[in-house]
């Protein structure tokens, strides 16, 4: 059973989501990118990094903490976190420096 706290919680991440277009910022190849770097093992391109640098920080850790809620129940939450927290800076850094050398 689901309490009503998790419930509210998810619908006013849902309508987040929906009110900034986040799953529609990202290309399909880099929100797989992103999500493999936090969730499994991968890597985020320069140019995925670029796209998620542009969503902007409020889609990424909704996207992440919806995903955590709902596919990966199960799995460490703090550690998905700190790696989350990690991809958003790396990616931020890069793209920002990306930015200032063009």
């Amino acid at each position: 059973m689901v309490s009503g706290v998790v419930m509210a919680r998810d619908d006013a991440e849902n309508d987040l989501i929906k009110k900034l277009g986040c799953e529609s910022k990202m290309h399909v190849k880099c929100v797989n990118q992103v999500f493999s770097s936090i969730f499994e093992v991968g890597t985020v391109t320069d140019s995925c990094c670029y796209e998620l640098a542009k969503s902007g920080p409020l889609c990424h850790f909704a996207l992440a903490d919806r995903t955590l809620q709902t596919e990966y129940k199960t799995s460490n939450a703090s550690k998905i976190l700190v790696k989350s927290t990690h991809v958003w800076s790396r990616c931020l850094a890069h793209s920002h420096h990306n930015l200032v050398e063009n």
